[in-house]
């Protein structure tokens, strides 16, 4: 007998404890995560267990927000079910899908580290690609690479990048992030999720900053959270491209993730189409796979609406893809 229910305060640690060690357990699955999005979102969080025994097999993270469900919102959390057998992944999406006919929509994105025999119930797919590479010692991190990303390394030494780990660079980080998005045209985050991370993780993140001559050229934030280090935010200064600061941070970073017992250092999510932040991740020796979002539509308005009008509305949440064709520009 497989039971699903909700998470209560008491199963807290016990839901941790699961996930410890879990080769597909992510950042994503993490309760201090959860507390980040409920209190920046402003959503309802309902984390499914599936029981056997008493005992946790298997989670589900999901949230709510205005009859919109996702598991998991915010730039493409992954949050597929964690599961320790077949048929608890199973009641876990039985779970879903009963969940996903009540919503007005509902995406789940599928966890590039675990596997679907079965999608949810969905009316619209989409595509993306992780990148991932195994968290490797100082030593062996160049020796898998490609010769650019030596170049690129050797490069930002000889003009005296100097690589550190601040904390405390977070405020220093989000604007040189919206600088990024700025120049492109799309939707930065929010200073205030950056701000709102320290009172969630305590230790448990970096922000890597290279300094050229004092000057910022470049920063990331890192989780190390789960089976993988997140590279979760990347910032370089414009004027400081060409020199390569972010190949001077990934190759002390990378390590790091070593040193903190994590088997993966994750890229991220890349859309098809990015030639240009492909091959950069390949370079330091990424694996590609594609992973992908189910979403079910039951209230059709939705696809009427715009992408800024479902922004502006459902901020941080998935509701359609803006790519499909149901959904205009």
């Amino acid at each position: 007998m497989i039971e699903v229910r909700a998470l209560a305060g008491e199963d807290e640690l016990a839901y941790t404890a699961f996930l410890d060690g879990r080769p597909d357990a992510l950042l994503y699955h993490s309760l201090p995560y959860r507390d980040l999005l409920v209190d920046y979102l402003g959503a309802e969080a309902e984390y499914l267990l599936a029981l056997e025994g008493g005992e946790i097999h298997g989670v589900l993270p999901t949230m709510w927000r205005d009859g919109i469900l996702n598991a998991l919102p915010f730039y493409g959390s992954h949050g597929a079910p964690v599961a320790a057998s077949e048929p608890v992944r199973e009641a876990l999406l039985a779970a879903w899908d009963e969940r996903a006919a009540e919503a007005r929509a509902a995406t789940l994105i599928e966890n590039p580290f675990g596997t679907l025999h079965r999608p949810p119930r969905h009316d619209v797919t989409d595509e993306r690609l992780n990148q991932a590479m195994p968290a490797r010692r100082e030593a062996d991190v160049l020796a898998h690479a490609e010769p650019s990303a030596t170049r690129n390394l050797r490069k930002a030494q000889r003009l005296g990048v100097d690589v550190a780990r601040e904390p405390a660079a977070l405020p220093a980080l989000a604007k040189l992030h919206a600088e990024n998005f700025e120049r492109i045209r799309a939707p930065a985050k929010d200073p205030k999720f950056f701000a709102a991370i320290p009172g969630h993780f305590g230790s448990d993140y970096d922000v890597y900053t290279a300094r050229i001559g004092g000057e910022l050229a470049a920063a990331l934030l890192v989780f190390w959270v789960g089976a993988a280090a997140e590279y979760f935010t990347p910032a370089v200064a414009h004027a400081h491209r060409m020199n390569q600061p972010l190949a001077a941070i990934l190759a002390r970073a990378i390590p790091d993730a070593a040193e903190h017992g994590l088997s993966w250092f994750n890229f991220g999510g890349t859309g098809p189409a990015n030639d240009g932040l492909r091959r950069f991740k390949r370079k330091w020796g990424a694996r590609t796979v594609t992973y992908r979002s189910f979403t079910k539509v039951n209230d059709r308005a939705l696809l009427d609406a715009t992408p800024d009008e479902l922004r502006a509305r459902f901020g941080g949440f998935y509701v359609v893809p803006y790519g499909s064709l149901a959904c205009r520009a």
